[in-house]
């Protein structure tokens, strides 16, 4: 301890080894870290139990999964797992929602009566109602569950999991879409992956090589547009389907945007681009807009460009060009 230091209760276990550093040995509770998120499966069995019929749960991790073994009061109904998924949905995190399901008709037990984790049967079960979670079976949806598992942080993905039940967001969605466009050379509209969220159904898509139609020339302004996505459908306003309305709404707008030609000479800067979410044009669209480009390529990324050990060589390239 160190005087006049503010100290916190983490939950971590550790202990100081000879050098004096703090060695992580596990938690002093049960608490989870999905995808980022810390999740206390007690949060998870209450939140289960309060749904009517339900008799007992025990939340816990199956490989890199969420899971949950429920004992129902009687025969489990038709379609349970989506019925508990979207009850959860409404009063816990996403990350706190298990993607993996199992019915059992009583918990096991060890010799001393605490749970035996290790006797329970495997969460065979989706949100979606798969009970055998078949592995992917072709070359397209083998891919694509290995790209999602780059992207996810996942492993075992079935060729029926839903790529939203799964935890993916947003912004994971941009970068699949810029990685099936590499791959496939299609453009993947964020309707299709709505629709086909699935390695089975997304492979289909990507297989009958359909590209979404071009947008007709348009000047209408970008951001009525946004708007109009933003107020369309019946999606809640934070939900990440409808922040991938509101992106793709910004991109279909962004293409459909042709502004005046401009009678000049540009002179572009460009540094190594470190992120892949997007398929950036080398000219940064630079060329449909001017008459006269060059492109100058200089160390650094983004920002660090202007740091004093990339100043100097920056500068002799500005003024050979003035």
């Amino acid at each position: 301890m160190i005087e006049g230091k503010r100290f916190y209760r983490t939950g971590d276990r550790v202990y100081r080894d000879a050098t004096g550093s703090l060695r992580f040995l596990g938690r002093i509770d049960n608490q989870l870290k999905i995808r980022g998120h810390r999740v206390e499966p007690e949060e998870v069995k209450r939140a289960v139990e309060s749904y009517p019929g339900v008799g007992g749960c025990h939340a816990g991790m199956a490989d890199t999964h969420l899971a949950a073994w429920v004992k129902w009061n009687g025969a489990p109904p038709d379609g349970w797992t989506a019925m508990l998924a979207q009850h959860l949905s409404k009063i816990l995190p996403t990350a706190a929602v298990p993607v993996r399901w199992a019915a059992v008709d009583a918990f096991p037990l060890t010799e001393r009566g605490k749970l035996d984790t290790a006797a329970l049967p495997p969460p065979l079960q989706t949100a979606g109602g798969s009970h055998d979670l078949e592995a992917p079976a072709t070359a397209a949806e083998k891919r694509i569950a290995e790209i999602w598992q780059e992207l996810l942080g996942l492993k075992g993905i079935a060729r029926d999991d839903s790529f939203f039940d799964l935890g993916g967001h947003s912004l994971a969605a941009l970068r699949l879409f810029a990685i099936l466009a590499r791959e496939w050379q299609v453009r993947v509209p964020m309707a299709a992956l709505i629709q086909a969220p699935t390695p089975r159904l997304l492979a289909e898509f990507l297989q009958q090589g359909t590209a979404e139609p071009p947008h007709a020339a348009s000047h209408e302004p970008v951001v009525i547009t946004i708007r109009a996505a933003r107020s369309a459908g019946t999606t809640e306003p934070h939900s990440e389907i409808r922040m991938l309305q509101v992106r793709e709404a910004y991109w279909t707008a962004m293409e459909a945007y042709h502004p005046p030609r401009l009678a000049c000479r540009v002179v572009l800067f460009r540094t190594e681009v470190a992120d892949d979410k997007y398929d950036i044009p080398a000219d940064y669209g630079w060329t449909e807009l001017v008459d006269s480009l060059e492109i100058v390529d200089v160390a650094g990324r983004h920002l660090t460009m202007f740091e004093p050990r990339y100043a100097a060589a920056l500068a002799k390239k500005i003024a050979a060009r003035m």
